[in-house]
């Protein structure tokens, strides 16, 4: 009998000095083991639905939806940007959607792995998560419309004849549009719309669909003195802000944070 306890006291404490042990709280159970490699040599597709990246996602990841995974060549310009990169897939509790994004990206070459477990899992591992308030999620939707005294109609003469369709990302294989960009929690859209568009425009304008400028959306949230920054605004606006204050920024320049509160 005595045997048998001491044999049972050397099972327990082997189980609490196991690195792979597991703490289990209140149903929830995460390892305690460290992170297998730094989070700066990853880059993470959060391949989720938008709902749930807002709710919770690891700092820096990429929101890319599997529906524009397996859209075709409206992602093919986006997803070379990443063919040198170790890539780790974030899918949640949907394994499936994993595996689809893990087969889509390695029939392109790229380095590819599935990151396993819930957010609160992970946050316990030691990634930062991001949690988004709901007040947050509102600004999401921060384009102003424009009063119709403010728009001045103008009929264009196009060339004929028009095609039936017209894609920027995919002209004779050329994409002439710039990367996908992250708002965060601050509802600056009218400010990227600007701005992508004012890119394209650069790129077209330069006959280089390789060339892929980078200009400052911080610059239009800070400095025009009627910007709604954070609360909304317009894209008209803004050009008109830019052009008569002597043109855009660079990234660079003014570098984007999220906030309509630096100068």
């Amino acid at each position: 009998m005595k045997a048998k306890r001491i044999a049972l006291c050397i099972i327990i404490v082997l189980i609490f000095l196991s690195p792979s042990a597991v703490i289990k709280n209140e149903g929830h159970s995460s390892s305690i083991s460290a992170l297998p490699e730094p989070i700066s040599s990853m880059t993470i597709f959060d391949i989720r639905s938008a709902d749930e990246y807002d709710e919770g996602h690891i700092k820096g990841a990429i929101s890319l939806p599997i529906s524009k995974i397996l859209c075709g060549s409206c992602m093919d310009g986006v997803l070379d940007m990443y063919s040198g990169n170790k890539i780790k897939i974030y899918c949640g509790d949907n394994e499936k959607a994993g595996e689809i994004a893990l087969k889509a990206l390695q029939q392109k070459n790229i380095n590819a792995s599935i990151l396993s477990g819930n957010i609160k899992e992970l946050e316990e591992k030691g990634f930062p998560i991001v949690y988004s308030e709901p007040e947050e999620k509102v600004y999401y939707t921060g384009c102003i419309p424009m009063n119709k005294t403010e728009v001045t109609e103008k009929n264009l003469s196009l060339p004929s004849p028009v095609p039936t369709s017209w894609d920027w990302r995919d002209v004779n294989g050329e994409n002439w549009v710039t990367p996908v960009k992250n708002q965060g929690s601050c509802g600056s859209c009218w400010d990227f719309a600007a701005m992508g568009a004012l890119e394209s425009v650069i790129k077209i304008d330069e006959n280089n669909s390789n060339f892929n400028p980078d200009l400052s959306e911080q610059y239009l949230l800070s400095c025009p003195p009627d910007s709604g920054g954070c609360n909304g605004w317009n894209a008209y606006y803004a050009y008109k802000y830019i052009a008569e204050n002597g043109g855009a920024l660079t990234e660079d320049c003014f570098m984007y944070k999220a906030s309509d509160s630096i100068p």
